[in-house]
């Protein structure tokens, strides 16, 4: 009975520490994308793409970052303000998750989709939505939708 319970208390341990090591590793990787220029190059860097190999898997913990205000160098080729770090990982979970529910998670309907067309983040059109409350309500409805 000993060696079980040691056996789950390692297993656990052990859990917690690799994800410690993915979030900062994630965070390493956000800051690092943070200081290229546009917006529309975002998913073309390494980091990024790193980030976008783990998959459905990384989502919730994606979700963690996305109200994170850290100021980045990117330009939003669509709402023409810089980005913040939080914005970042939206934009890989986007990527991540082709078939996320804009109108369900941001209130915001998009039906021409004319705007915003110099950039594969289709997640951009609504980021001043998503801004309103620094983030909150779009973090929690996305966290429900997983």
């Amino acid at each position: 009975m000993k060696l079980i319970t040691v056996f789950i208390v390692a297993i656990t341990l052990t859990g917690k520490a690799t994800l410690s090591q993915t979030k900062t590793e994630i965070d390493s990787l956000l800051s690092i994308i943070s200081n290229i220029d546009s917006s529309r190059d975002i998913i073309e860097t390494a980091e990024a793409k790193r980030i976008i190999n783990y998959s459905q898997k990384i989502l919730p913990l994606l979700t963690t970052f996305f109200r994170d205000s850290s100021a980045t160098n990117i330009t939003s080729n669509c709402a023409g303000f810089r980005l913040k770090k939080g914005e970042i990982a939206i934009i890989l979970a986007e990527h991540i998750d082709v078939f996320m529910p804009y109108f369900t998670l941001t209130g915001v309907q998009n039906c021409t989709l004319d705007r915003c067309q110099n950039t594969p983040n289709g997640i951009e059109f609504y980021l001043c939505a998503i801004r309103r409350d620094g983030g909150k309500k779009f973090q929690q409805k996305y966290y429900e939708w997983l």
